[in-house]
This record gives C-alpha cells, sequence and structure tokens, in this order.
C-alpha cells in the first residue's frame, strides 16, 4: 500500500466544508493574523481560486492579493469568501458566566448591574414630547410640523 503526502491528505479533508471550518477555526485560535490568511488561502486553493474568485464576484488577482499573509480583507469580503466556501462566521463567549451576561440578567430582573444608578428616563426627548403634546392641545389637535435641524427634531415649527 502506498502512503499518502500530508498536503494530499489535508487537501482532501479540507474539500469538506466542516473540515475547513475546524481548520479555520484552530488556524483563528491559535494562530496570529497571518496564519490565519494562510489558513484560508489554503482552503480557497483547494476549492479553486479561480472558481471562487468567479462565485465571489472578485477578480483572481485581488483575491490572491486579499488571501495573501500580509492581505487585510474588509469583513464584507472576508464574509463572501466564506459563504462561497460553504462557512459561516460564528461567535460564542469566552465565558460560561460573562459580565456582559450577568449585566443583561441584572437588567431584565429590575436590579442594577454592578450598583450604579439607573439613569433617570425624563430626559431632553421626553421634554420635548410633552411640549409638543402641549401645542397640540393648545391649537386644537392641529400638531405643528416637524422639522429636521442639524440632527436634531423641533416640534414647535421653528
Amino acid at each position: 500500500m502506498k502512503s499518502r503526502n500530508y498536503l494530499e491528505v489535508r487537501k482532501d479533508r479540507l474539500k469538506d466544508p466542516r473540515e475547513a471550518a475546524a481548520y479555520l477555526e484552530a488556524a483563528l485560535n491559535y494562530e496570529n493574523e497571518e496564519g490565519f490568511m494562510l489558513a484560508l488561502r489554503t482552503v480557497a486553493e483547494v476549492y479553486g481560486i479561480t472558481n471562487v474568485a468567479r462565485d465571489t464576484g472578485l477578480g483572481r488577482e485581488s483575491l490572491y492579493k486579499t488571501l495573501h499573509k500580509d492581505g487585510n480583507p474588509k469583513l464584507r469580503t472576508l464574509k463572501t469568501v466564506l459563504d462561497t466556501l460553504g462557512i459561516r462566521i460564528a461567535f460564542e463567549s469566552n465565558e460560561e458566566s460573562s459580565s456582559m451576561a450577568q449585566a443583561v440578567e441584572a437588567r431584565e430582573s429590575g436590579a442594577r448591574p454592578y450598583g450604579k444608578k439607573r439613569r433617570s428616563t425624563t430626559g431632553r426627548a421626553t421634554a420635548t414630547a410633552a411640549a409638543r403634546r402641549k401645542a397640540v392641545m393648545r391649537d386644537g389637535g392641529q400638531a405643528p410640523p416637524i422639522e429636521e435641524k442639524r440632527g436634531r427634531v423641533r416640534g414647535d415649527g421653528r
């Protein structure tokens, strides 16, 4: 029985999107950015750079530059390439009980997270809404026009 080269075996395994996803996840978690980019390029080469370029709408040379170890693709480009390879990005927490989860639970239970006072909901927006309601009542139910000025909404017609 003839033994197979490691690179041949790896390429055969990387044709399976689940294996490719596990390979990229390991590269992302245990390598630096250059290592991840090289792993992504390896997976793209298994599928065929020309095919990936065609399916993503990117030029072949542009894809080579993007997948270079020094490449710095935009998230949109990375997502498009991964979608073409049959892989998606997923997120999970670092810890089972993260401080973010504790804050969400505290907010849902009505407790004050981290012992801080809750901010008052009576602010400028509420005061503006109250002034608008008063103006509507004063004008006999006719609401004044709303106009935008420098990112603010004004309800007094000025």
